[in-house]
């Protein structure tokens, strides 16, 4: 019985230390009115980096179709056992990504209309929004389908997209 409690007690100490070890994205709400928009705390540092000159990027359709697909799949993972119910509050939501050069993407914010309500009937929001941060690594703009306004200065070639989270049950070729 003795051997059992010390074991007990040795995990419980272990499994708290891993979870410190792990990095959860923090929010910092910014109201308006009824609304929230939820910036990564992890992200003022990026928004500091951006450059003053900033010009904006075009991108090929069959890029564009395919960037949206994953952004879908993305959303259908984490909001995987959604009622119809939580689905009309999610759907009003959008979700503003910085796009590079590269391919690669940075979470802005989300943009949560009517924020009270929203809340209150989608379980464990906020938590659900964190791990689309987190996992957003997967989402890549392929490099080829690009069109960059300024090549000489690669790096002021940026956009600002939004993906609305209607896009979890919404096909996404009749665009």
């Amino acid at each position: 019985m003795m051997r059992i409690l010390l074991i007990l007690l040795s995990l419980s100490y272990i499994f708290p230390l891993n979870s410190v070890g792990q990095e959860i994205v923090r929010f910092k709400k910014q109201q308006m009115k009824e609304s929230v928009c939820l910036y990564s705390l992890e992200d003022e540092k990026l928004r500091k980096k951006l450059p003053d000159k900033m010009v904006p990027m075009g991108f090929e359709r069959e890029g564009t179709l395919k960037w949206f697909r994953d952004c879908q799949q993305l959303l259908q993972k984490e909001f995987a056992n959604i009622s119809d119910e939580e689905y009309t509050y999610l759907r009003r939501i959008r979700w503003y990504i910085w796009m590079f050069h590269d391919g690669t993407c940075q979470h802005n914010y989300f943009y949560v209309p009517d924020a009270e309500e929203t809340f209150k009937h989608v379980k464990d929001l906020e938590i659900h929004l964190a791990n689309l941060v987190e996992q957003m690594d997967s989402l890549r703009f392929q490099p080829d389908q690009i069109r960059l306004s300024d090549p000489r200065n690669k790096s002021i070639n940026m956009a600002d997209t939004m993906v609305p989270l209607f896009y979890l049950r919404k096909k996404i070729d009749d665009k």
